[in-house]
């Protein structure tokens, strides 16, 4: 570098994200000689947290060394709309977007210069694919408004079929089979099941139950029906 008489300059974006040991390292490159000779111009460009990052005290002796700092502060209404002007007449067509869209753009694009060439970006993609000729608010509308949510199902449906259901069987599986008829082999299918599960339930609590209507049978308890209370002390 000394014999090319070169100097090199490093351009370092959104160097708010870099850690505090690569900013530390950046340091120590961009000199030598115990600061005396400069062998890298560093330029740094981020947003309000490359200051507050700066201002930590392990980073103190890197702030100490920059020269220039520039912060720019958010662009004014009427910055937005020079520039947006600008970037039409300079594409070769100053009429492209009409007056009041300019406008808004300027005012939704909340200070930000790249915010509002995004957002012209993607208005310009979409009026290219309608084939429209000059880009209006109504676009503007169709691209950026936010869509409507689907309304949600209502409660009060769905609880009036659960009454509905309540009212006309006793159990969900008579409910599926009250409006419409089972197939022959549906029918059988379910008889099998309900009869596989009687069996197994037998199996395995036939010896309590039947050591339970021994027990009430002593106490006058109808053994076939015996939720009819033909004693007098209160068993149930």
């Amino acid at each position: 570098m000394e014999s090319t008489r070169c100097r090199a300059v490093l351009l370092v974006d959104e160097a708010q994200e870099m850690t505090v040991q690569v900013l530390s390292e950046l340091r120590l490159l961009s000199s030598a000689h115990f600061d005396s000779q400069s062998l890298l111009c560093i330029v740094m460009a981020g947003d309000a947290r490359l200051q507050e990052k700066l201002r930590r005290e392990e980073l103190v002796p890197l702030g100490s060394r920059i020269r220039t700092r520039l912060a720019t502060e958010f662009a004014s209404r009427d910055e937005l709309l020079a520039c947006l002007a600008h970037l039409l007449a300079g594409a070769g067509n100053a009429s492209l977007m009409t007056v009041p869209l300019q406008q808004t753009l300027c005012d939704h694009a909340g200070g930000n210069y790249r915010i509002l060439t995004t957002m012209a970006a993607e208005l310009l993609a979409a009026a290219a694919q309608k084939d429209l000729a000059v880009l209006d608010e109504k676009l503007y509308l169709e691209v950026f408004a936010p869509h409507p949510k689907p309304a949600p199902r209502r409660a009060g449906a769905q609880k009036m079929r659960m009454k509905k259901i309540k009212h006309n069987s006793l159990c969900p599986l008579c409910a599926c089979t009250h409006d419409r008829a089972l197939s022959t082999e549906a029918a059988v299918q379910v008889l099998e099941l309900l009869q596989a599960l009687t069996e197994n339930f037998m199996t395995q609590y036939d010896r309590e139950i039947t050591r339970y209507y021994a027990k009430r049978a002593k106490r006058n308890i109808n053994v076939h029906q015996p939720w009819h209370r033909d004693c007098t002390d209160d068993l149930f």
